[in-house]
């Protein structure tokens, strides 16, 4: 190789060599965009899962809080089913009092008409020993006149 190809050469390496360091540079440059880039998708994912650790979290205690009002609610739904078997038992038996009830005010109602008639009965015969009592009374008076003449009549005789 002559000097000036041998120079050319060396140009030839040097340009080379500074574009190879200038890419290198670039290079760098873009490693630690990269870098801060990752840095900051690292601290958001960070955040990212302790948010979703948190709700995970709320969502264990809430479903906690709804497994046991779920277990409430099905202890009170027992109470109430027992409940209204107790409730259906006793209009069963309210039922055959009610009939029972039914039954009496009709024999009730039959003994008050009877009654009633009767009480008219008794009315009517007050009545006629109303009647009766006054003619008795004038009968009595009569009797009581015609008894004083008989007695004075016979006062004067003596």
């Amino acid at each position: 190789m002559t000097g000036a190809e041998m120079e050319r050469a060396i140009e030839f390496l040097l340009e080379h060599q500074a574009s190879l360091d200038q890419r290198i540079e670039q290079t760098n440059i873009q490693l630690g965009e990269l870098s801060q880039r990752l840095n900051t998708y690292a601290e958001i994912q960070s955040e990212f899962i302790e948010i979703a650790t948190r709700s995970i979290q709320a969502l264990g205690a809430s479903q906690e809080r709804t497994d046991r009002m779920l277990g409430q609610l099905s202890t009170q739904q027992l109470e109430t089913g027992r409940m209204l078997a107790q409730l259906g038992t006793h209009q069963v038996e309210t039922d055959r009092v009610l009939a029972q009830l039914s039954t009496h005010q009709v024999e009730t109602d039959r003994v008050v008409g009877q009654l009633a008639a009767q009480q008219l009965e008794t009315g009517r015969v007050l009545a006629q020993l109303g009647t009766h009592q006054v003619e008795t009374d004038a009968r009595l008076d009569r009797l009581t006149v015609l008894i004083e003449r008989l007695v004075s009549g016979r006062n004067g005789q003596e």
